[in-house]
């Protein structure tokens, strides 16, 4: 068995919920920076979990893990602006987020299949 079947034998649900758990840790860390001045500075823990939700080499994992933190920037925007961005609500600052998380996203993603491509070469060399 291939390191990347080792990866994936754990199953969608595993990572889905990795990357759902990894999306709502840090808006935990988010909400409770509110009224510190941190709010800004705590949103970079999405990016920090985003990268490491790479090391399951799945572009799925990683595409999964950017609509969760995209559906919860442009959801709390519009519910609770305040638990996002320490002014209110900021449409122009969710799409520079936006842009910086396909940025990160796409280049993570791949990353994930280089990484799947070198394992499936090391698996067929053996």
């Amino acid at each position: 068995m291939s390191e990347l079947s080792s990866l994936r034998i754990l199953g969608v649900r595993y990572i889905a919920a990795t990357c759902c758990l990894s999306a709502i840790t840090a808006a935990i860390f988010v909400a409770l920076s509110k009224g510190s001045g941190w709010v800004i500075d705590m949103q970079l823990v999405f990016f920090a979990f985003l990268a490491m939700i790479a090391i399951m080499a799945d572009w799925r994992a990683v595409a999964a893990s950017a609509v969760v933190v995209a559906v919860h920037h442009l959801a709390l925007n519009s519910i609770a602006p305040f638990y996002v961005f320490p002014d209110g609500s900021d449409f122009g600052r969710v799409g520079f987020h936006a842009v910086v998380l396909v940025i990160e996203a796409v280049t993570l993603g791949l990353l994930c299949q280089r990484l799947e491509a070198l394992c499936l070469a090391n698996a067929e060399a053996r």
